[in-house]
């Protein structure tokens, strides 16, 4: 049997995605099926599946301890490398290298989030135990091979107002990137997002269909190089390739983006987020208001370019 007690950041939290939490490798059946058997209990009584349980409330999970063993989290580990922008109590925004996922998945490949738990594991803002029903979380991501700022809340509060900016577009996001051919100006992109089946890639198409999602960015000219153009790039939208996309579906693909279409230097492509602006607002990240953060160009970000060998 497994106690445990409901924190400021269970709140208002229904018991089965408190469980789900817990148990993270459970399957959703089982997890209600536990509640049907009156398995879990809160404060002593009987469990429902759409209850809501409060700060200090005890969540008692009778199975046996090898049951929760294969069902529980497992420890986390992170590469021991995190490049912090800016923190406070309650969020923290890093920079991601390129390689790395934002967000571990089936594959259970290390991400950066698991490097920001463990990088808060050891500063003891929190511990293990209170990895059990939540865990401090990324509400921005940046494909494996995009380096640049991520940024995740620390406590649960933090980590809904965040999502919900981010839901509603709220937060500025820019890129920097490098396509192929001349760019110059500023233009303001919209399409229709959709996946490719099977495989790692989306299109971009000029009209809506069936799950197609709409998408916009918005780029401006910086500088050529050579044959290329650097570009600023503001996401509008946040879709999966979707900068990548967009610009190969124009004719400018991102210098290096081989998926894409692009020429390979053999060094990735060259894209990574730069800024990210916060808006006015109000509520108990108002002090984050119009304040902005930037990331250091990659030391690499020409290079993987191969602007030696394109440069006039």
């Amino acid at each position: 049997m497994k106690t445990l007690t409901a924190t400021e950041n269970e709140d208002g939290v229904r018991v089965d995605r408190l469980i789900g939490k817990y148990l993270d490798d459970a399957p959703k059946g089982f997890i209600y099926k536990m509640i049907r058997k009156k398995n879990i209990k809160v404060n002593g009584k009987r469990a429902k599946g759409d209850q809501r349980v409060r700060e200090g409330d005890t969540v008692e999970i009778y199975l046996s301890d090898e049951t929760l063993e294969r069902f529980k989290k497992q420890k986390i580990t992170g590469s021991g490398t995190i490049k912090i922008v800016y923190e406070d109590e309650n969020i923290l925004i890093a920079d991601k290298p390129r390689g790395v996922l934002s967000q571990t998945g089936r594959s259970k490949k290390a991400s950066i989030n698991e490097d920001i738990i463990a990088y808060l594991l050891e500063k003891g803002e929190i511990s293990e135990n209170s990895l059990n029903t939540f865990r401090p979380s990324v509400v921005t991501r940046l494909d494996q091979n995009t380096s640049g700022l991520i940024m995740a809340g620390k406590n649960l509060n933090a980590l809904r107002e965040l999502s919900e900016m981010v839901r509603d577009r709220k937060i500025g996001k820019y890129y920097k990137c490098i396509v192929e051919g001349i760019l110059t100006g500023e233009k303001t992109l919209e399409g229709y997002h959709i996946c490719e089946n099977g495989i790692n890639k989306v299109r971009i198409l000029d009209k809506p269909l069936p799950k197609a999602s709409k998408v916009i960015c918005r780029y401006k000219s910086l500088e050529r190089l050579g044959a290329n153009t650097l570009l600023e790039v503001e996401l509008i939208t946040g879709k999966k390739h979707q900068i990548r996309a967009q610009m190969a579906h124009i004719g400018h693909p991102v210098v290096g983006d081989v998926k894409y279409g692009a020429k390979s230097f053999g060094k990735g492509y060259a894209l990574y987020c730069e800024k990210l602006l916060f808006p006015k607002m109000d509520g108990e990240l108002s002090y984050l208001s119009e304040r902005e953060f930037m990331a250091d160009e990659p030391s690499d970000f020409k290079e993987i370019s191969g602007i030696t060998l394109v440069a006039e």
